[in-house]
Parts: C-alpha cells; sequence; structure tokens
C-alpha cells in the first residue's frame, strides 16, 4: 500500500497571485520600480508598502507574522552563523544542482539564462540572500531580510511572466517547486552536515527549518504545505524527488555549466575536482540524473576521513564576521554587487 501524498494533484499549476500582481504593477510603472529597487531596510519596506496601496497587500504578507516563535527564529539564525563555513559549500555543492534534477523546475531555471551563462554570480547573489534572511536580527527594522524575499519573490514572479510563453502546461515557479527550493535550504543543508560529521541538537535541528518556513511563507508558500518538522520535510522530499526528478537536457545543461563554473573560479581545488563533491552530497541515484559518474573510491576517501571541508570552503575563519568580511572580499575581487533586480 503506497504512502498517502502530502501534496494535492494540482499542486503544479498553483503559483502566487499576490506576487504576480505586484509585479505587473511594477511592470506598468517603472518609477515605483525604481524606488522599490532603492529600498535597504525592513522599515523602509513598510513604509512604501504604505505609500502604494496596490503593494499594501503584497508586502503585508511578508512581515513577520504575530504568532512567530523569536525563540525558534533566533536559535535557527544562531545555528547557520555557528554552521556558516559548512553551509555556504553545501549549497553550493548540494542544494543548488539538487533542485536541477527535477526536470520541469530545471526548464525555467534553464530559460531564465542566468545560471546557464552566469553561474557564478548568480551563486554569488543566492549566498547573499541566506545572509540576508538568515543572520541574527535579520527581520529587525534596521536589517534587511524582509527585503531581500520580497525581491526574490519579485523575481519568481517575473520568471512566470517571463517563461509563460515557453512553459505552458503547468505554472512556471509552482508551489510545489518553491517547496522543493525551500527543502533545499533547509532539510538538505542538515543532511549536508551530517554527511560532514558535523553534530546537530533536535533545538538547532528545529530552529533552522522554522527559520526557513518563516523565509517560505514570506516567499509565497501556502501555509498548508511547509513541513512542521524535519520528519515531514523528509517526507515532503522524497514525495518530490519521486515524482520530478527525470533526466533531462536542461538538468545536465545546468550542471555542467555549474561544474565548469567552479573549475574555473577554484583552478586549484586539491583531490577532489567539483564533479566528486556534489556526487558525494547528492549520491549515485540524483548524481545519474544529472549526468555525473558516480565515482564509489571517491566516496570511500571521505568516509576514511578525508576533511571535505577544507577543499570545498573558501573561507578560512570560521567566525561569523571573519566570513563576512571574506564573503564581501569574493564580491568585490570579482564586480559582483548583488541586487535582485529583476527585468521589466
Amino acid at each position: 500500500m503506497s504512502a498517502k501524498k502530502i501534496l494535492p494533484e494540482d499542486i503544479r499549476n498553483q503559483g502566487d497571485p499576490k506576487a504576480d500582481s505586484a509585479f505587473q504593477y511594477l511592470y506598468h510603472d517603472p518609477q515605483v520600480y525604481k524606488e522599490f529597487l532603492q529600498i535597504s531596510s525592513n522599515k523602509t519596506l513598510v513604509l512604501f508598502g504604505e505609500n502604494y496601496k496596490e503593494l499594501t497587500s503584497f508586502i503585508d504578507e511578508i512581515q513577520l507574522p504575530g504568532n512567530v516563535d523569536h525563540v525558534r527564529l533566533k536559535n535557527g539564525a544562531r545555528f547557520f552563523e555557528k554552521n556558516a563555513q559548512s553551509i555556504l559549500p553545501i549549497l553550493g555543492f548540494y542544494s543548488l544542482p539538487y533542485c536541477y534534477a527535477g526536470a520541469r523546475g530545471a526548464r525555467v531555471l534553464f530559460h531564465s539564462k542566468r545560471l546557464l551563462n552566469d553561474p557564478f554570480n548568480r551563486l554569488i547573489e543566492t549566498a547573499q540572500f541566506v545572509f540576508d534572511v538568515c543572520k541574527s536580527g535579520a527581520f529587525e527594522d534596521y536589517s534587511n531580510g524582509l527585503v531581500s524575499i520580497a525581491k526574490v519573490r519579485l523575481m519568481h514572479a517575473a520568471a512566470r511572466h517571463y517563461t509563460s510563453k515557453d512553459i505552458t502546461d503547468e505554472t512556471p515557479v509552482n508551489q510545489q517547486d518553491m517547496i522543493g527550493t525551500l527543502l533545499s535550504f533547509s532539510l538538505l543543508v542538515i543532511r549536508g552536515l551530517r554527511k560532514l560529521g558535523i553534530s546537530m541538537t533536535k533545538r538547532e535541528i528545529d530552529g533552522y527549518v522554522y527559520l526557513w518556513n518563516v523565509i517560505g511563507a514570506g516567499l509565497g508558500i501556502k501555509l498548508q504545505y511547509l513541513p512542521s518538522s524535519i520528519a515531514v520535510a523528509s517526507k515532503l522530499e522524497a514525495e518530490i524527488r519521486k515524482s520530478e526528478f527525470i533526466q533531462s537536457e536542461e538538468g545536465i545543461a545546468l550542471t555542467r555549466a555549474l561544474l565548469l563554473s567552479y573549475k574555473a573560479s577554484s583552478p586549484s581545488m586539491p583531490l577532489l575536482n567539483p564533479a566528486d563533491l556534489v556526487d558525494f552530497f547528492l549520491g549515485e541515484e540524483v548524481s545519474k540524473v544529472l549526468g555525473i559518474p558516480s565515482r564509489a573510491w571517491k566516496k570511500d576517501l571521505i568516509g576514511l576521513g578525508l576533511n571535505v571541508q577544507s577543499t570545498i570552503s573558501q573561507f578560512g575563519d570560521k567566525h561569523f564576521r571573519e566570513i563576512l568580511k571574506q564573503f564581501d572580499l569574493v564580491k568585490k575581487e570579482n564586480g559582483i554587487n548583488p541586487a535582485f533586480k529583476f527585468a521589466l
């Protein structure tokens, strides 16, 4: 007897109407769009919503709910800062290629071109978003976590707008794809840390999953689809993987571009090449979907104690402030200024 599905059958036809409406308003008023891009703090975002009533409902939905558990939220942020040195490469070598394995979702990423033509800059933008929303105080008035959520949510709406002419059999960037991406940032990070032998308490895991649930709600995921625990998150991931992970030309092309980007940015990477690291995290089944050969002897070396962290991490100091400094240096050296801009 098969397990009961968590997600409804029409999940891939469910999008984010409020974000789509907000995008259309900005699309037809370039001046307001320019003003929106200049918002830099959560408090300013709220004031902006008060000035433009057409955006009030959208911006209100991004604010933290009144019943938010601030203790769990802080636990999640502390966990991120404690493990940021390991989490960042996990996102790059595990979470991102994992998202390419979903054939239907990969079509949107392929059509958007940026991950195909400019993967390194896109990776930096993703890392910037994670810093913005996961750091301590991210949702306070003076910070910018909610601003980044609003801008990324509108990027998703822009992707739906521009790819809908090519993808007509479902809603691009639908609820299922957003849930799968959310799990890649929460559940897969927990799994990746375990693969690296890093121990975590139940409280830390709960806080981190809760933090990403709050972020996911702000990004437009329906509350009933957010996992209530790490166990439910695992069931959701298995369900999505079973229905969506099929080999596709788009997924293979995106993976190839990502691996080439890693090689170009780290030509002297010791011992393991990027494909081996992706294979280590994803496992043989998903690696095969992405056209990556699985090398058992490499996994054996890692299992025997190979220091994967020193191989994949670009950050030398475990102190979170030092990691931020290193990240800013990488952006400066490469002339990158992530702004989560979406073209009109």
